[in-house]
């Protein structure tokens, strides 16, 4: 596979001071959400013994990097600049590409990805985004390859709080019209459509706190989850992680 890298305007000297995300995912709620992902990601690749693997919306490589570690040849794009830049600096050896907030294209040929991760990113939180997207991935994985992403759940309990704030509270940013705006039915129907076949699928996030919480709560809930079973419950989960494969 073609090395891909910074366009040269991106490639600045100074070191970024901070990213939200990565501040984010090293909370107590982020490091529990990161464990529950990167252990799905893991079965499934073991299972699947991928090469090349493509990280949409992949940042400054919270997946990328260890997947890089472990021996496979990984390409990460997304729109933001900033943390590409920190990957850059970080995990040369680590492909990257900056991708626009309006493309409705992956930039990659046909079939050139044995595997693609789209993990919180809110590409599967809109109907017409998420249609798109599936088609999209099905272009550019391999027969047989694996697509391994998060979707939020507008049957949970959160989703039900989530369509209360927004009718309450209308200051809330443009992105977050679309949380939990779609059900894990219509998920499970657009993968069928694109061609991707459910492979397996893991509830997640019962916690009940924010996406950047530093509260003990988030350790308690966690055990309290694993205990009661709440996986299993794949369609009242707040969130999922869903594999599936290219048929």
């Amino acid at each position: 596979m073609a090395k891909c890298q910074l366009p040269a305007e991106d490639r600045r000297g100074s070191q970024e001071s901070a990213y939200f995300w990565d501040a984010a995912n090293a909370t107590r709620m982020g490091r529990y959400l990161t464990g529950i992902e990167r252990r799905f990601i893991s079965t499934c690749l073991a299972r699947a013994a991928p090469r090349n693997v493509l990280d949409v919306g992949g940042g400054s490589g919270r997946f990328a990097v260890p997947l890089q570690h472990a021996g496979y040849r990984v390409v990460v794009t997304d729109v933001d600049p900033v943390p590409l830049r920190l990957l850059n600096q970080q995990a040369p050896e680590v492909g990257v590409i900056r991708s626009g907030r309006t493309d409705r294209k992956l930039p990659f040929l046909d079939e050139s990805f044995d595997c693609i991760l789209c993990i919180e990113v809110p590409l599967l939180m809109h109907y017409q985004v998420a249609s798109w997207f599936l088609y999209e991935c099905h272009r550019v994985i391999r027969q047989h390859g694996t697509l391994i992403v998060t979707a939020q759940n507008s049957r949970s309990y959160k989703g039900l709080i989530r369509k209360i704030q927004l009718r309450v509270d209308k200051r809330h940013r443009p992105w977050q019209q679309h949380e939990y705006s779609t059900c894990i039915i219509d998920v499970r129907r657009q993968l069928g459509e694109a061609g991707i076949a459910l492979m397996a699928q893991l509830g997640f996030s019962w916690v009940p706190t924010s996406r950047v919480s530093e509260s003990r709560v988030v350790s308690v809930a966690a055990r309290m989850e694993r205990f009661l079973g709440l996986s299993k419950l794949v369609d009242l989960s707040p969130w999922l992680l869903i594999a599936a494969c290219k048929s």
